[in-house]
């Protein structure tokens, strides 16, 4: 979907789920008042009507998203009174990437293209400071970075009335492996992992196995992470995130990351994925474990891809989330694909804990003994059916 001229649209940029573009003001404006992102409070200050070739915020749509052009705060991202001779430092061309656009200046400077930039995935200020380019959570205009692609320049649009703009409806996340056989379930869903003897008794992903190995997209995504490297208890690893995605409640996520772990091979390092491409993006194996799965995180942090409540300590690129736990069930977002080519069925293997006289087993009365299990079984057969 188009974003689409004189209508108000909230931007988020692509290196927060929470940060948007904000106008640093308590409600009025003027020439040189500062740009950045700030959490998303549903301000005027964070509302931006696009007329064709120029953002205007809503607080005085008189003024519009400027290029500082004086030293003091060269390529600092301003308003400014909307004029023609201001045009070069003002007019935009909204460029689509998936799901998000780049907000690029119309006119090159010193003869290349500009393109808006936040710094970093923080809130910023009017300081004197944090009005220089690359400051905390600063917005400014920069060439374009590591080739295109980085998420500091691609911005996410939601029109204001609440409809979103900038890649179509919500999409239904599929289960990765077509056949898949579901092994280990989700936190209280596998009451026996326990058995395994980490210190910290909860399983933070779903494992399945199934055919084939290889593996593809769950939805239309862009890969943010990897690791090709066999080493640590997770192995080698591939993170994609997802955006717009809507759980089988009917619940909706701006974006959620996903974290495939104990892979075999890597297909595909970088760049956009889709439900439909005909190239696999992994094949699971048993790298960082003793029997071949696919281990599958789904969390609500987009940022910090690497973060997983699996670790306690750093390995091979992920960091250990501590108390911080932001993952979901898988199976609040994974429907059932039935239809050609996938033609997916999900079933289960289960197993129990089988420890004589387990204490920890003997806490779930609503077991019997030695029936404490891996898998919750009514979970996986009613994964949802979507064609």
């Amino acid at each position: 979907m188009s974003i689409e001229t004189n209508k108000t649209y909230k931007i988020r940029s692509a290196i927060s789920s929470t940060r948007m573009l904000n106008l640093y003001s308590s409600g009025t404006a003027a020439n040189g008042m500062n740009v950045v992102l700030y959490t998303s409070d549903d301000s005027n200050e964070q509302k931006w009507l696009f007329d064709g070739d120029r953002l205007r915020p809503k607080t005085d749509i008189t003024f519009c998203l400027d290029r500082y052009t004086a030293s003091t705060y060269l390529d600092n991202a301003d308003i400014w009174k909307a004029s023609a001779k201001d045009a070069a430092a003002q007019k935009i061309k909204l460029e689509a990437h998936g799901i998000y656009y780049y907000i690029r200046l119309q006119t090159k400077v010193d003869g290349k293209d500009y393109y808006l930039t936040a710094s970093n995935n923080t809130n910023g200020n009017a300081t004197a400071v944090g009005k220089q380019a690359g400051a905390d959570g600063n917005v400014y205009w920069a060439e374009q970075l590591n080739g295109g692609g980085d998420y500091h320049q691609l911005w996410f649009f939601t029109e204001d009335s609440g409809s979103s703009s900038g890649g179509g409806t919500y999409q239904k996340l599929i289960m990765p492996i077509n056949q898949s056989v579901i092994t280990v379930c989700y936190k209280e869903n596998a009451p026996a992992y326990h058995e395994q003897g980490f210190s910290d008794p909860m399983h933070y992903a779903i494992d399945m196995t199934g055919t084939p190995r290889s593996f593809y997209a769950s939805g239309d995504g862009t890969i943010v992470g990897y690791s090709a490297t066999n080493s640590g208890p997770l192995g080698k690893w591939l993170a994609v995130r997802y955006d717009k995605v809507e759980g089988v409640d009917g619940k909706k996520y701006d974006g959620l990351v996903l974290r495939y772990c104990h892979l075999d091979d890597i297909y595909k390092t970088s760049g956009e994925v889709h439900i439909n491409d005909k190239n696999a993006m992994a094949k699971y194996g048993n790298t960082g474990t003793q029997f071949a799965h696919l281990h599958v995180e789904v969390d609500t942090d987009t940022v910090n891809y690497n973060k997983t409540p699996t670790l306690k300590g750093k390995s091979n690129g992920l960091v250990p989330a501590g108390n911080d736990d932001t993952t979901i069930d898988p199976f609040l977002v994974f429907h059932k694909k039935t239809s050609k080519p996938e033609n997916q069925s999900v079933s289960w293997s289960q197993s129990y804990c089988d420890k004589d006289n387990c204490s920890i087993c003997a806490q779930y009365t609503q077991y019997e003994p030695g029936k404490v299990p891996y898998v919750n079984i009514e979970q996986c057969r009613n994964v949802p059916e979507i064609s």
